[in-house]
């Protein structure tokens, strides 16, 4: 039985992760990026839930839509930070929320605009967004709306200072991320127009076609109930500066 011991050792040491999850994701600072600490707040987070279940993680930046589709397929296992749309829960299964965003509009305040009353109110203006991103069903839905998609979030925060379209649709603190970037070289004062098109949970998402999508979306989910109980979740969000 002594003999057996270091064996069992060995094994028990081998199968501690059931397998490792290939992740992808668009750079999204400073939510998850290969430029910020353990690739971001909302990746660590992620990977620490997963770890919980038994599983190691790998994560690659590519564009959004590379990363939705090689889900999709089945080439990769999980797209990191996803909003929620019922057309995307066609195609892929989601996880439990990680945490809630805010997503507004920002304008130069030269434009002279602070607030609005209804969507239809902007028609006039063209509104830089994310390719294939969403910003909540009310705004995803409204095709009267002018809107000018660019593959990343400094492209649209270029765009904006150097007046290329009115406004950008954007997650607020990305924007203040990408604000802070460029701060040395724009003159131009910004506004947060009211109201606030949504604030909306972030989620992992598998494509129904992977095998064991369920098993893996179960899995971290149980991962995240174990980190948020224990302490982990909340010392986390404190290590990234978001608590």
């Amino acid at each position: 039985m002594k003999a057996l011991l270091p064996l069992l050792l060995i094994f028990c040491s081998i199968t501690t992760y059931s397998r490792e999850i290939t992740m992808e994701s668009v750079a999204w600072e400073p939510f998850y990026s290969d430029t910020l600490l353990n690739n971001g707040i909302v990746n660590e987070i992620v990977d620490t839930a997963f770890k919980e279940a038994g599983y190691t993680t790998d994560i690659q930046f590519f564009s959004w839509r590379r990363a939705m589709q090689n889900v999709k397929e089945g080439n990769t296992d999980v797209l990191l930070g996803a909003y929620y749309t019922e057309e995307r829960n066609k195609i892929y299964r989601y996880s439990k929320p990680i945490f809630d965003i805010d997503i507004g509009l920002i304008a130069l305040e030269e434009l002279g605009i602070v607030q609005y009353d209804q969507l239809e109110d902007l028609k006039k203006y063209t509104i830089g967004v994310g390719d294939d991103w969403s910003y909540g069903e009310e705004f995803d839905s409204a095709t009267y709306l002018n809107k000018d998609p660019v593959i990343s979030s400094t492209q649209n925060v270029r765009k904006l200072f150097r007046n290329r379209v009115d406004m950008i649709a954007m997650a607020i603190p990305v924007f203040k991320y990408e604000y802070n970037q460029i701060r040395r070289n724009k003159k131009n004062k910004v506004v947060i127009l009211k109201p606030l098109l949504a604030s909306q949970p972030i989620y992992i998402m598998v494509g129904r076609s992977l095998p064991d999508g369920e098993k893996i979306i179960e899995d971290f989910n149980r991962g995240l109930d174990i980190i948020k109980k224990n302490g982990t979740y909340d010392h986390l969000l404190k290590k990234h500066g978001f608590k």
